[in-house]
């Protein structure tokens, strides 16, 4: 009996010690892990976020140069008739977009569908004023309608989806 209490008289403080050292040793690897878990997002963030600004750069660009008014500068020549400059409009944003698709990757979900609510949209604006002039008149009857129908509009889906964007783009910082 007296030996049995020798022994545990050594033996519970060892353990205690031993359980003291195996829960430091523990809390020790935890934060060596959330250290490196945290190294590893900085990194990942600081190659990401400048591919990200670039995404949205080239997007709300994108956006700027489907603005009616700046279609219109960029696209319209002298002797195009409608028919011409409502091809070469429709054909523009479509090859701009194309040129931009995989920025999607880059930007939010919600954000790109207000890309495409706005492409969508000019491409119907352009569409249904089209189809009320005669093809074979100039290009500045068209021109004309479309830069006032554009002024008509009340809720700009392009200038929204720019709102939005730099919004989602200032929260990366």
């Amino acid at each position: 009996m007296y030996f049995a209490i020798e022994i545990l008289r050594y033996l519970l403080p060892l353990l205690f010690l031993l359980g003291v050292v195996y829960l430091m040793v523990i809390k020790f690897l935890s934060n060596e892990r959330e250290k490196r878990s945290h190294a590893l997002k900085l990194a990942k963030n600081n190659i990401l976020l400048p591919i990200r600004m670039q995404a949205y750069e080239r997007i709300i660009l994108f956006l700027e140069r489907i603005v009616i008014n700046h279609l219109i500068l960029r696209i319209n020549q002298a002797g195009m008739t409608s028919g011409q400059l409502h091809a070469e409009l429709i054909s523009s944003i479509r090859e701009e977009f194309n040129h931009n698709l995989s920025q999607q990757v880059y930007i939010s979900a919600q954000g790109w569908e207000f890309v495409r609510a706005a492409r969508e949209e000019t491409i119907r604006l352009i569409n249904t004023t089209g189809g009320t002039i005669n093809r074979e008149e100039p290009s500045l009857g068209l021109a004309g309608r479309l830069l006032e129908e554009a002024a008509a509009q009340e809720n700009d889906p392009v200038a929204r989806a720019l709102d939005f964007l730099k919004a989602e783009a200032g929260q990366l910082f």
